[in-house]
């Protein structure tokens, strides 16, 4: 899903659904000078245990002490469904095998409202082929 979204230096990032922050932290070891990773879940436990891998990673913000690296990652406890961001914040905005757990026409108007002008939403999830079979989407 990552190698096939354009990344460039300067991009805000929100991760949907984030979990334990696997994409923020893969964003953040790409050497790239982000202007912001964030992840965003409604699971607190999960953004616990995401916060625990950030901080051992060096990408805790400043309120964790923790600037060993410039990439800082942030995680908002919030609802994919109303997130808490301003209008045309980020450059990118990723989801990745959750959006069949929301509602989609709702998520995904979400997103438009926070994507910047030009900006690119990557969605990678799992579907049933009316055969019964898996297929690859095009990018």
């Amino acid at each position: 899903m990552l190698d096939m979204t354009p990344f460039h230096d300067g991009d805000a990032v929100l991760d949907v659904a984030t979990g334990t922050a696997v994409i923020p932290l893969k964003l953040a070891r790409k050497g790239t000078a982000w202007r912001e990773i964030v992840g965003l879940d409604i699971t607190l436990a999960m953004l616990k245990k995401a916060r625990q891998k950030v901080e051992a990673a060096g990408f805790a913000d400043s309120r964790g002490n923790d600037r060993r690296r410039s990439t800082v990652i942030r995680l908002t406890c919030a609802s994919a469904m109303a997130m808490p961001y301003r209008n045309g914040h980020f450059d990118i905005i990723t989801c990745a095998l959750a959006a069949h757990h929301l509602d989609v026409p709702v998520v995904m108007a979400e997103m438009a409202r926070l994507l910047k002008p030009g900006g690119r939403i990557t969605i990678a999830d799992v579907l049933e082929h009316p055969s019964g079979a898996c297929r690859r989407s095009a990018p």
